[in-house]
């Protein structure tokens, strides 16, 4: 999944969130040979300096060994788990759902609703000003 700052709106991350985790299984013997590096992830494109468009991976998973809802291997999901943003949430969203508050870029955002996620990454693709650094805002 591919978003260009400025281009999408809430709905369409929606959809592409929950096109990336429904209907997808794991298995306890799955993630035994996977490395984690390798789950697929949520990428998305943001531009810099008006004309530079840079790539941002985003952990975005749902199944029965993550900490979503359902907290089962599930046809369709309405939270998910996201783990270690590229970049940092606002402060609301990190208070709500951050395992660690204090780390917010090293750690696990818990039982995320599809929508308020897609409203964040929103916000994040269309800030005022861009991230000069990777975790500021």
């Amino acid at each position: 999944m591919r978003f260009v700052q400025n281009v999408h709106t809430v709905e369409d991350i929606k959809k592409e969130i929950e096109n990336h985790v429904n209907g997808r299984k794991f298995t306890g013997k799955m993630f035994e040979d996977i490395q984690i590096s390798r789950l697929p992830c949520f990428i998305f494109s943001m531009l810099r300096n008006e004309y530079e468009i840079i790539d941002e991976n985003i952990s975005i998973q749902a199944s029965e060994y993550h900490y979503s809802v359902p907290r089962a291997n599930a046809p369709e999901y309405t939270s998910v788990e996201i783990g270690f943003p590229p970049f940092k949430f606002r402060e609301a969203f990190i208070k709500q759902y951050a395992d660690d508050p204090e780390n917010p870029l090293d750690t696990v955002y818990g039982f995320v609703p599809i929508q308020e996620l897609a409203e964040e990454l929103h916000w994040y693709l269309n800030r005022p000003e861009p991230a000069t650094e990777k975790g500021t805002v």
